[in-house]
């Protein structure tokens, strides 16, 4: 029976063992048939979104993670993980302003997620390196620079990403001799991993 909700779960355990074995098409059809059982379970969206992702389908991508974002904020249930990935998708399609702001979601949902559990400060610094670079291809160079900095307060000792993105924020204001030094942090940190 399609009525019987347990059998959307089945279905996305049986597709997740799927997405594992290398399979992200036939993953996707069972997640399909999970959401016509069950369409306001966010995981089956999640998942959907990554097994669209492996495919090469980054706008398909995005579509399930819109839904998964959408029903988990209907159910007062924010995922840092689906935002992020869902500004990622949208960050490759080329949506500067939808990626800052589901980066900023991410961001948001990281600082409260001591409630509830920990976002670690790699992906903290994740969301921030993201955030920053789109901000900064938006046009919003101050802003850029402070999400940036926040990624770098967050790992200091790593943040290679941060860094890069932070001298192209500082070439783009014309102050070459802070770019040129964010050049030296990231070929510093390169020769140490």
């Amino acid at each position: 029976s399609l009525s019987y909700i347990d059998h959307s779960i089945r279905l996305q355990t049986r597709a997740i063992n799927r997405l594992r074995e290398g399979d992200p098409s036939r993953t996707a059809s069972l997640l399909n048939l999970a959401i016509q059982i069950n369409p306001s379970d966010a995981e089956h969206y999640v998942q959907l979104s990554t097994a669209r992702r492996r495919m090469g389908n980054r706008t398909g991508a995005a579509q399930a993670g819109r839904s998964a974002v959408t029903i988990g904020a209907s159910n007062l249930d924010f995922n840092f993980d689906s935002n992020y990935n869902l500004a990622c998708d949208l960050r490759e399609l080329g949506d500067n302003e939808e990626a800052a702001l589901s980066f900023a979601e991410s961001v948001r949902i990281g600082e409260l997620s001591a409630h509830s559990f920990v976002v670690s400060p790699a992906k903290m610094a994740a969301a921030e390196v993201g955030l920053g670079g789109s901000l900064r291809r938006l046009g919003l160079l101050t802003e850029a620079g402070l999400a940036l900095e926040r990624a770098i307060n967050l790992e200091p000792d790593g943040a290679i990403d941060a860094w890069a993105e932070l001298g192209l924020v500082f070439g783009e204001q014309g102050d070459t001799e802070s770019a040129k030094l964010c050049q030296l942090q990231v070929a510093s940190r390169r020769a140490l991993h």
